[in-house]
């Protein structure tokens, strides 16, 4: 599929996957003489809708897109209006899509998990699915919608001891509101003080391994902002705060009024073939449109709400949004405008404006613009419920008046060192603790080292929050010998912050030994560089003169290795880069090439510092010839790794005179080209050098990438897209070769076909490119 084809598929199915369920039959649409009793009309619409969607499940997204804007709107009205009969409407409609999730309902995702959250697909005639192959997949924007309300009402009711008889359905809902968001736990990435959610990679999702959009990260932000205003657990405001400074750093200012793209970074931009972003779209060229008024409500939403809490957003940021909601979406000849840019383009349905009245003091032409196209219909649709809840609110409630801006917060927080004392000589693994006080909360504590008192400063790790102390692990094992400083840095959510005093700290005798005799591996601390190594990833030295490798998610960093049959250990020591889950796979390949899976080990990294990947124990079957060893991250981004150390359990295995070759057994040693092998010119060799060249025998003599597939005639072939994993390695001597194949079309045209000459060290060389326009479609 072409980028072009895919951006115009997007950006309609957005419009029509979000809001195609906006239903409304309007007995006269125009502007009232006067305001109608605004309650009664929700009341109205309300009854008319009968239960909505609570009793459908989210399979096709009628929970995120229907059901959860009715929750909403019940919300709303029971804070305009006090009335508890609305949160009685709440609590029948949420204790009924609680029955939906996957878990109550038995029904698992695309990798069979049964999670407690709610899956989505899109339908089977659906030309221009989002979620490929009919299979199930937790999108981030289904489960903020759905869980907002949960954690809302939470909100209102933990901080209001009036509703005490509400307590024991909050708590029910709030650790409904928790296990959703867990779902995506391994989908968060943060950098720089920043932090979003991506489709993660290998989903089904069309544009796996990219990042979500804007209005899916502040949707999963709201959740988690009322979950922190409900409990006060400061890791959901640390995530909230990351997420508000993410947009705000994709936020251009264009006058007195910010304006933003739908998306940012590679969904943008797009991406090409050879950064191996995405498995189900290989390359992209990249959404360039403005956000549209309906998905900018969410990001207004939470905006207004970051505010009022004192996170990142101040009085001159709302203000700016105001401008853009008065100025740009609201034009002057009344009309709404589809983005919020100042380019104009009538909006579709723009009854939805309502959905930015948290601005309503704000703009003073919004509640107006609202009431024209909202005020006169005989149904609505669950969306439209919710724009009429919003003008309840806005003109009855809490928004009818200018709401007064969050005290601002300028004192940064007290931290002080507690862990190691000033002077310590460290243990190869010490637990590091800092105490920190701020006037309105500690949201997160960072240690950093140095080799001076006065920095520059290295991160160490984030600390975990304790009964008293903000602790971290600190691996010293590959810190040479010296004094190093140690300090702690403290932030509060208004982005304050304050750094303890230096403690000086001694490492002695910490230096990485030289591998002994019983040390399988080839170069594992990588001292030297790349020799033992493939040629993947890339070597990187930290300010101590230490060298490492740091790979993304690409199958090229790998060491092979002759080990006998028997029982191995492998350990290793890996740090964050651009990303945190490190990846480790050992493969055995036999002598005719067959590669299969021994062991995976995926490790999260919690500091910033090295950390000890849990000990991998695998068994070498006798079968095996190579035992490949792969150092790899989950997806596009970055993790460090070093001190790979393999040793053989028991007798030592992969020491000893046996039948099977070692490196440098002399009396073991590979076959050389010419004894007994076929070579060029010998007649007694076979035709084709190529093991299973047909694919009659499946993938026997290849590795793992790629599939195989089989024509009306029987004939078996090999597929495959733009990867390196399908291929056949040879030993062959010195001598002219001549390679031939077939190819024929599939959803692409361009076959192409790569030599490769690797060396004893591992060492590789492109010797041949050959890339082939197939014409017809045999």
């Amino acid at each position: 599929m072409t980028p072009e084809k895919r951006t115009m598929q997007f950006r309609l199915c957005l419009l029509v996957a979000c809001f195609a369920f906006l239903v409304f039959l309007p007995a006269s649409v125009g502007q009232a003489a006067e305001v109608r009793d605004l309650r009664a009309y929700f009341d109205q619409l309300d009854s008319r809708g009968g239960d909505w969607n609570k009793n459908s499940n989210n399979d096709y997204g009628l929970l995120a897109f229907r059901e959860a804007y009715v929750l909403q709107s019940y919300l709303l009205m029971y804070e305009t209006y006090q009335d508890t009969c609305y949160l009685d409407k709440f609590v029948d409609h949420a204790d009924s899509v609680l029955k939906q999730r996957d878990n109550i309902r038995k029904v698992t995702d695309y990798r069979g998990l049964s999670l407690p959250a709610w899956r989505h697909t899109d339908p089977p005639n659906d030309s221009n699915p989002l979620i490929l192959g009919g299979k199930y997949y937790h999108v981030a924007v289904d489960t903020g919608n759905i869980s907002y309300p949960y954690a809302w009402f939470a909100r209102i009711v933990k901080n209001d001891p009036g509703l005490s008889a509400y307590n024991s359905k909050a708590n029910i809902y709030l650790q409904a509101a928790k296990d959703a968001i867990s779902v995506h736990e391994d989908e968060w990435r943060e950098s720089g003080g920043a932090g979003y959610y991506i489709y993660r990679k290998g989903s089904p999702y069309w544009c796996d391994g990219v990042g979500v959009p804007h209005n899916q990260n502040l949707g999963l932000a709201r959740t988690m902002l009322n979950i922190y205003q409900a409990t006060g657990e400061t890791k959901y405001l640390d995530r909230v705060t990351k997420i508000a400074q993410h947009f705000k750093n994709n936020l251009t200012l264009e006058g007195d009024r910010y304006v933003w793209y739908y998306w940012w970074g590679l969904g943008y931009s797009g991406w090409a073939s050879n950064q191996n972003i995405s498995v189900n779209t290989p390359y992209y060229g990249g959404y360039k449109k403005y956000e549209d008024f309906r998905h900018g409500a969410v990001d207004g939403d939470f905006v207004a709400m970051a505010y009022q809490a004192g996170i990142v957003f101040d009085e001159t940021d709302v203000q700016r949004f105001a401008n853009t909601i008065g100025k740009n979406i609201i034009r002057s000849d009344g009309k709404i405008n589809e983005t919020v840019s100042s380019v104009k383009y009538n909006g579709n349905n723009d009854l939805l404006i309502g959905l930015w009245l948290r601005f309503n003091d704000r703009v003073p032409s919004l509640f107006d613009a609202t009431y024209q196209r909202a005020s006169g219909y005989t149904s609505v649709g669950a969306p439209g419920l919710l724009v009429v809840a919003y003008m309840n609110w806005a003109y009855n409630g809490p928004g009818s008046g200018t709401q007064p801006p969050p005290p601002r917060d300028t004192t940064p927080p007290q931290v002080e060192i507690v862990q190691p004392a000033d002077g310590a000589t460290l243990d190869l693994q010490v637990s590091v603790a800092a105490s920190a006080t701020d006037d309105t909360g500690v949201v997160g504590v960072d240690f950093e080292y140095s080799l001076s008192a006065d920095g520059p400063w290295t991160a160490l790790a984030g600390g975990v929050k304790g009964d008293q102390n903000w602790t971290a692990d600190w691996s010293t094992r590959n810190m040479p010998d010296g004094t190093y400083y140690l300090r702690a840095v403290a932030r509060d959510a208004a982005g304050n912050t304050g750094n303890s005093t230096a403690v000086a700290v001694a490492i002695s005798g910490r230096t990485t030994p030289a591998p002994g005799e019983d040390e399988l591996m080839i170069n594992g601390d990588f001292s030297r560089d790349r020799e033992g190594w493939f040629t993947g990833g890339s070597m990187e030295t930290e300010i101590t003169g230490n060298k490492y490798a740091a790979n993304n998610y690409n199958w090229q960093l790998y060491q092979d290795l002759q080990l006998q049959p028997g029982d191995y250990t492998l350990n290793a020591l890996a740090k964050k880069g651009t990303g945190s889950e490190a990846r480790i796979c050992v493969f055995f390949i036999d002598s005719e090439w067959n590669r299969t899976m021994g062991t995976e080990t995926i490790y999260k990294i919690k500091g910033a510092g090295w950390e000890g990947v849990p000990e991998i124990k695998f068994s070498v079957p006798a079968s095996a010839a190579t035992t490949r060893i792969y150092l790899l991250s989950v997806d596009s981004s970055t993790v460090g790794f070093d001190n790979i150390s393999l040793k053989g359990e028991g007798t030592n295995p992969g020491a000893g005179d046996d039948d099977v070759p070692e490196p440098g057994d002399g009396d073991n040693e590979e076959p050389e080209p010419g004894d007994g092998e076929p070579e060029p010119g010998d007649g007694g060799q076979p035709a084709n050098l190529v093991t299973n060249g047909d694919f009659t025998q499946d993938k026997q003599g290849w590795s793992a990438g790629g599939s195989i597939a089989a024509e009306g005639n029987g004939n078996k072939y090999a597929v495959n897209n733009y990867n390196w994993q399908l291929y056949q390695d040879l030993q062959l001597q010195p001598g002219d070769y001549t390679l031939q194949a077939q190819a024929k079309k599939g959803t692409g045209s361009e076959a192409r076909i790569c030599v490769f000459f690797i060396d004893s060290k591992g060492n590789r060389t492109l010797d041949q490119d050959t890339r082939y326009r197939i014409k017809g479609a045999g």
